[in-house]
């Protein structure tokens, strides 16, 4: 703002000055004579003056021509005069537009393009000098709209670019490095190296816009990003994995939804998908795809058998729960079968072949897992073959407890009992079956709580019974027997 004073002050003084020593009562061409050599030299405020004395003066005889030059000139100047205060207070924009204003008057004259050249010339080295590399590079983009064959602006132009994209790269601000990359690669397309940079950077910021929505939760739109990142970065192994784990994340969140819904068949399907994709979690999802299993009955039989294989030295105890064979010193041993129910059911040996007597040492109950002991006493002969046949029980009995505040929604279904709006809970006894049955409900204790059967066991929803209790803050204790359908 000083700057700017001062030179309006100096372009005040000196045209007092040229005002002074201006010759009066001279002729329009003369006074047009000496603006247009003042304006030639670039004293463009003396100038100005001469060419206001030209078209104040006589004009009788004067043709309209040389008014019309006059009148031309004079705007000149004074653009001149606008453009030459600008640039010294550095305001190239301004100054730039006031020759290009010039141009669009007299066209054949050169100095406004020679100017132009100047004052990017000076404002670039300025902006290198300083750093400013983004700067420079955009006054090289402009100076080259008017010299578009010059390679003093074009090879400064990529310059900076380049200088200007390294430091973003160095400061991590991606979205601008490939900003430059891209300007730099339509500047110059032969280097291979502004390609390949370009494309590293885009690559990594694509993989972070996907994991940033992959973070947020929104896994279906990651699963489109990442599937169009496949086709522009074929074979990308990193990408391809992102990809696969996203899809394994989403089967999974299907899958807890479903599960939490009581929409077992539609969960195990989603849980089986995301065991393929996220081998990781093999243990946590193959947990959840057993008690699916458990509660839908998937491999539910009323009866069957397992086989024993081995070799007993010395008297032992071999503990047999599902499909776990626990054993005591002594004692070697191969089970055939599928193993046994992890419910009640009554068990007994028979075939036994070798020189061995096998006894049952303990039945199969809740309180022991459901499994079954035998004790071995071997003979001469201490390789031996048994088969244990098993028959699920047809009745049981389970034991519900809670504290209600006031309504509770208790949910049976084989193994699992499933409690909402009641705590500390506990039950105990035997799952109920896959298959149909009778289920009588009743109080285990006087109480005022009502019980109502929601929903009772089918085909439909697996053999699942749903009971409602109301209660106000009470604590109470049901007792559910079952029994099978002949």
């Amino acid at each position: 703002m000083r700057a700017g004073i001062i030179i309006l002050l100096v372009y005040i003084v000196t045209a007092a000055a040229a005002q002074k020593q201006l010759p009066a009562g001279r002729s329009v061409s003369y006074y047009l004579s000496k603006g247009g050599r003042l304006l030639e030299t670039g004293d463009y405020a003396t100038a100005i003056l001469y060419l206001e004395a030209a078209l104040r003066a006589p004009r009788r005889g004067v043709k309209p021509a040389v008014i019309e030059l006059t009148e031309k000139l004079l705007v000149s100047a004074r653009i001149y005069e606008q453009a030459r205060i600008a640039r010294e207070a550095g305001r190239i924009e301004e100054a730039v537009e006031k020759y290009c204003q010039i141009m669009a008057i007299n066209p054949i004259d050169p100095k406004p393009l020679e100017f132009i050249s100047e004052v990017y010339d000076y404002a670039t080295e300025g902006a290198e000098k300083a750093g400013q590399y983004e700067e420079a590079a955009r006054l090289y983009a402009a100076w080259m709209k008017f010299h578009p064959s010059s390679e003093l602006p074009r090879q400064g132009y990529i310059r900076n670019l380049k200088r200007a994209a390294e430091a973003a790269v160095s400061e991590g601000k991606t979205d601008l490095a490939i900003k430059f990359y891209v300007l730099l690669v339509t500047a110059d397309p032969s280097d291979e190296t502004n390609k390949s940079q370009l494309r590293s950077l885009q690559r990594s910021n694509d993989i972070k816009n996907a994991q940033a929505l992959i973070s947020s939760g929104k896994l279906t739109e990651a699963i489109t990003e990442l599937t169009r990142l496949t086709t522009v970065y074929p074979k990308d192994e990193e990408i391809e994995q992102l990809l696969k784990m996203t899809r394994g994340q989403r089967e999974l969140e299907l899958a807890e939804r479903a599960f939490s819904k009581y929409n077992y068949h539609a969960a195990y399907g989603y849980y089986k998908r995301a065991l393929a994709d996220l081998p990781e979690q093999r243990s946590k999802i193959a947990e959840r795809l057993r008690e699916i299993e458990q509660r839908t009955g998937a491999n539910y039989a009323s009866d069957g058998f397992i086989i024993l294989k081995g070799k007993a030295t010395k008297p032992a105890k071999i503990v047999i729960r599902a499909d776990k064979v626990e054993t005591t010193e002594g004692v070697t041993v191969t089970l055939g079968g599928k193993g046994l129910p992890e419910r009640a059911y009554t068990a007994k040996v028979r075939n036994a072949v070798g020189d061995i007597r096998c006894e049952i040492l303990d039945r199969p109950s809740m309180s022991n897992g459901y499994a079954l002991a035998l004790g071995l006493w071997p003979g001469k002969d201490k390789d031996f073959t048994l088969e244990v046949d098993w028959k699920l029980a047809s009745s049981g009995t389970i034991f519900w407890e809670g504290e209600i505040e006031k309504t509770a929604r208790i949910r049976l279904q084989g193994p699992y009992v499933d409690t909402s709006g009641a705590q500390r809970v506990s039950w105990s006894g035997d799952p109920l079956p896959h298959a149909a049955y009778e289920l009588k409900i009743e109080l285990a204790e006087a109480s005022t709580a009502k019980v109502e059967l929601l929903e009772a066991p089918s085909t439909e929803n697996d053999y699942a019974t749903t009971v409602s209790i109301s209660a106000v803050r009470q604590q109470v204790k049901l007792q559910l027997t079952w029994k099978l359908v002949d």
